[in-house]
Formats: C-alpha cells, structure tokens, sequence
C-alpha cells in the first residue's frame, strides 16, 4: 500500500511503521510514537524547533514519556497538508499499546489543523480494536486479495536468494512452491 500511495500520489508524504510482536523495539508505543516522530521529522525538519523548545518547556512537569510524544505527534502532525501514515501490523501490539496508538489515529478528526493527514491501519480482528477504531473506515481483506502481493514480493526475494546463492532453476522451483503454499493448511499461491 506504500509504494501503491507514493507511485500513484507523488504530492503526498508517506510516513509508515511495522509492528512486531516478538520485537520490543516494534510492538511497544514509545517505539511508533519515536519512529514516526524521527520520519516526519525527516520529512519536514522544521518541527524540531517545536520539539526542541517543548521537550525544554517539559522537563519542569515530567509528563510520562507516552503523553509527552502524544503531545509532540498531536502538534507535529498539524504541520502537514498531505500526510499518510501507515501503522501494518497493530494486533502485534499489547492492548494497552493499541489504546495509545487509537490516540495517534484519532488526531486528524479530532484536530481542525491535522485533517490533511490520513491514517491507515491493517490488524487482524481484535474486539479491543473494534472498539477502538468503531468509527474508521474498513475493509476486510482476504487471502485472494494478497496474491499478487505476496506472489511479488517472493519474486524479488527469490532473484536475490538466486543470484547471492546461485540456485539451479530446478531448486529455485522447489523453494518457490514451498514459500508458496498458505500457511493452515491453505492452498498454494499461483507462482
């Protein structure tokens, strides 16, 4: 979906994270929050004048690190006109960090100055979730509809693999019918 909004939306900025439940470093919210903080950042540098002069006027109250970087995402986030910011993988997250990530989606609705930004999230279904993001927009997405996703995406992986460890075209095959098939049980992707 990245590439998708650069390629076809050349004007907007896109900003993403991937969460990973078994990677404290990208399942916790401090971890987004910072990530996607360092990338708007890179995008637009003149918010770390706003950062710097709020991280100073901070220190006197101590505001826990989650509120403090909800704060900064709040105020950054109204410095852009078109904005997308892709969050793939939230259900790798505990509950508790997904509560604070739903408050990083709702600031384009809930602030006038952010509603150039646009917010995706991709999860399996959660009922916290659900809860959570009752108001957004959603889309179901199905196995079928992550064919060709994945059918690519193994492709430029097995060119690599290939050309680093140079596979025989028979082997090369194999290794590709086996990446191929669906986990549980599923039926094979069409290579």
């Amino acid at each position: 979906m990245i590439d998708e909004i650069s390629a076809t939306l050349p004007d907007i900025q896109v900003i993403y994270f991937y969460c990973k439940n078994d990677d404290p470093l990208r399942s916790h919210f401090t971890d987004i929050a910072k990530n996607l903080i360092l990338q708007i950042l890179e995008l637009n540098p003149n918010c770390l004048d706003f950062i710097y002069d709020f991280m100073l006027a901070g220190v006197e109250h101590r505001a826990k690190d989650a509120s403090r970087l909800l704060q900064i995402l709040d105020q950054i986030l109204t410095n852009h006109d078109s904005l997308v910011i892709g969050i793939d993988g939230l259900d790798e997250c505990s509950e508790e960090d997904r509560k604070l990530i739903s408050n990083v989606i709702a600031i384009p609705s809930r602030t006038k100055d952010a509603q150039g930004v646009r917010i995706f999230v991709t999860s399996r279904e959660e009922k916290d979730l659900e809860r959570l993001l009752e108001s957004a927009l959603k889309f179901n997405i199905k196995p079928q509809h992550l064919e060709k996703d994945i059918t690519s995406y193994i492709n430029l992986k097995m060119a690599q693999l290939k050309q680093t460890f140079d596979f025989s075209q028979e082997r090369e095959q194999r290794i590709r019918k086996e990446i191929c098939t669906r986990p549980k049980g599923g039926s094979p992707l069409h290579t």
